[in-house]
Formats: structure tokens, C-alpha cells, sequence
């Protein structure tokens, strides 16, 4: 399978929007309602310009079917991960290979520096737990709505 992850460009902004307010990935989200268009905007030219933030997106084919999102945590060596992957190609196992991809994209970036990664996921997301787990996270905490995965790299 032709999977690579390229860097989020100023022209992703309207794909990633349609991602966000997806129904499955709002249900799957800590916050459920849709986002709005202009709230969108301001969040994605914040996070382009961000040092703390990387985005990528997935593609199959040289087309777009995923992002992933690594946020670092203030004056830490943390990263938090969001990821999702276009309804239509959902159900193929793409979780787990974004995460992969991602972790080894950061793994090249950074060098010899060390990261935690963590991932927050709802309790009856099953899709992306399994995702995390065949990556080597391993569950740091789990609450009545939310696990947290952690993987040290």
C-alpha cells in the first residue's frame, strides 16, 4: 500500500475542516459539536504557524485520506497526538499506519531527543484504541470516558 504523510500546506485548511465536523469524528471527539467555519480558520492559521504543532496528512495514492496531529506540551518533551482518517476509507486498518508513519516521521524530525507521545481516546472507540496498542503504546491511565496511551521514542 502506497502510504506516505506530507506536511499540511495553507490549501488543507477547507479538507481538514470537512475531516473535523465529520459525524464520526465529532462522536468520537471530547467536545461533540460541530465546529464552525470561522472558528476553524482562525484555529488552523494559529497551528500552521505553531512551532509546538506539526501536522501532517496522509496519502494513498498522492490522495488526501488522513491527518495526524502531534501538539507539544509546554517546556516538556510530550507530544499529544489527534489523528483521523476520511469516512471512506475508514475500516481498513489506516489508524494503526498513521500512527506509524507518524511516530516515525517525529522519530526522523527529532533526532536523538526523546518524546513521550500520548493519546487520548474515548472508551467506546475501539478503532483507534487498537490503533495505539498495535503501535507499542501502552495504557497510562483509564477513566470512566477516556484512556490515556503513552509511548516513550
Amino acid at each position: 500500500m502506497d502510504l506516505h504523510l506530507r506536511p499540511v500546506s495553507t490549501s488543507d485548511s477547507e479538507l481538514l475542516f470537512g475531516w473535523v465536523n465529520e459525524p464520526e469524528v465529532r462522536k468520537n471527539s471530547f467536545d461533540s459539536k460541530p465546529i464552525e467555519w470561522k472558528n476553524h480558520l482562525v484555529w488552523f492559521e494559529n497551528k500552521i504557524k505553531d512551532k509546538n504543532s506539526i501536522i501532517l496528512i496522509l496519502e494513498f495514492e498522492k490522495k488526501p485520506i488522513g491527518q495526524i496531529r502531534f501538539d507539544k506540551e509546554n517546556k516538556t518533551k510530550t507530544y499529544r497526538i489527534d489523528f483521523s482518517v476520511d469516512a471512506r476509507y475508514r475500516g481498513k486498518g489506516l489508524g494503526k499506519h498513521i500512527i506509524k508513519l507518524g511516530c516515525e516521521y517525529l522519530e526522523n524530525q527529532l533526532l536523538k531527543n526523546k518524546i513521550s507521545l500520548i493519546g487520548e481516546v474515548k472508551t467506546e472507540n475501539i478503532a483507534s484504541q487498537k490503533s495505539f496498542l498495535s503501535n507499542g503504546f501502552k495504557i497510562n491511565s483509564k477513566g470512566s470516558n477516556k484512556i490515556v496511551f503513552e509511548k516513550n521514542i
